[in-house]
């Protein structure tokens, strides 16, 4: 290969790089457009973030096409496919308020000093009207000031989150993934939003779990009545597990 070939290849792998970035940027330009318009919900992942290539406080937005993801991850695509909340819970919260007022308390004798310039006056005019007054004087008010506190205590409920879990199905693998977040009604209400579209082969498996749970239930209270001896017990439980 001369080097105008390289000069070429060169050239080539350059422009198609440029392309490709373009391409990116047009599509995110479209994708963040379409964002105002699709149903979205932001909640705190508490594990498996990284399964579905998101953050720990993400936003997860659905197509109209009923595909799934997560912030600005375009390229990785999800279906939504289960959803399971065990409801609201709420905690005690107490409220305190303390309300402090303040009263003026008056001590003295306030009476003695027109008595005794009365009395001074009596005794002896002129002089005694002076001694009088300045006795009653020594009765003069104070005022002393007193505060006192009340409290008042409120309660009230308040919601806090609770782990959800949701289940999406990876577009380009199949692989089922699994999320855990924190949950309470608003959030409840914006999933609820979503198209869920249900795996049959997650429900299959759910149903199948299911039955064979019951079935061992079953065999367990025959071993208990004594209607089966514990090796048919063991057997039996052992085929619905396999089944």
């Amino acid at each position: 290969m001369g080097f105008g070939d390289l000069i070429r290849t060169a050239t080539n792998k350059a422009t198609d790089l440029v392309k490709d970035e373009i391409n990116r940027q047009t599509e995110m330009f479209h994708m963040q457009s379409e964002q105002t318009k699709m149903q979205k919900v932001m909640f705190q992942i508490n594990s498996g973030y990284q399964l579905v290539h998101a953050s720990s406080n993400s936003t997860m937005f659905q197509r109209q096409d009923g595909t799934v993801y997560f912030n600005n991850n375009f390229h990785d695509k999800f279906l939504f496919v289960d959803y399971i909340w065990s409801g609201p819970q709420y905690e005690i919260i107490t409220d305190s308020t303390t309300n402090t007022t303040e009263q003026e308390i008056t001590k003295g004798k306030s009476g003695k000093v027109a008595a005794g310039a009365v009395v001074g006056s009596f005794l002896a005019p002129g002089v005694g009207t002076i001694v009088g007054a300045a006795v009653g004087a020594s009765g003069k008010k104070k005022k002393n000031k007193s505060s006192q506190s009340n409290t008042n205590s409120v309660q009230r409920r308040s919601e806090i989150l609770t782990p959800a879990t949701l289940k999406f199905k990876n577009i380009d693998t199949g692989a089922i993934l699994s999320i855990v977040i924190g949950c309470n009604t608003l959030i409840d209400s914006q999933i609820k939003g979503f198209q869920i579209q249900k795996d049959q082969s997650v429900h299959e498996v759910s149903k199948d779990t299911t039955d064979a749970l019951k079935g061992i239930k079953a065999l367990k209270e025959l071993l208990d009545m004594g209607a089966i001896t514990q090796e048919e017990f063991e057997q039996k439980k052992q085929q619905l597990l396999n089944s």
